[in-house]
């Protein structure tokens, strides 16, 4: 990622953090030497975090829109831990959330309708 889309990522993930969500993944950003992440790379190790913290009645906040996504959430779902996707469907089609995996999330928060509250804070 660039050092723009990188500090874009910090800004929300230090939101997250000010109001008590627990963020989980990776942090490669100062390591030089690796090449730049494919996407989809990070799906893997999204879901194999997932499935070792997430335990049944967690709730799990998705914030993304692959449909690679929809096998991870169907089997958190299935066992019992509640997923909500953090998304919008305001979005351009080509990154909107799939509907099937909107339909797959036990929730939907959209964005849309919080950006006044998240552009103060």
């Amino acid at each position: 990622r660039d050092a723009e889309e990188a500090q874009r990522q910090q800004g929300f993930l230090a939101w997250l953090s000010r109001h008590d969500f627990e963020v989980l993944g990776d942090d490669n950003s100062e390591i030089d030497d690796l090449p730049r992440e494919r996407y989809g790379t990070n799906l893997v190790g999204l879901a194999v975090d997932a499935m070792e913290v997430a335990q049944p009645g967690d709730e799990v906040l998705l914030v993304g829109a692959d449909i690679k996504l929809a096998p991870l959430v169907t089997a958190l779902v299935e066992r019992g831990t509640k997923v909500s996707l953090v998304s919008t469907l305001h979005a351009p089609p080509s990154i909107a959330p799939h509907e099937q995996l909107v339909t797959e999330c036990s929730g939907f928060i959209d964005l849309y309708d919080h950006r006044e509250m998240i552009a103060r804070t």
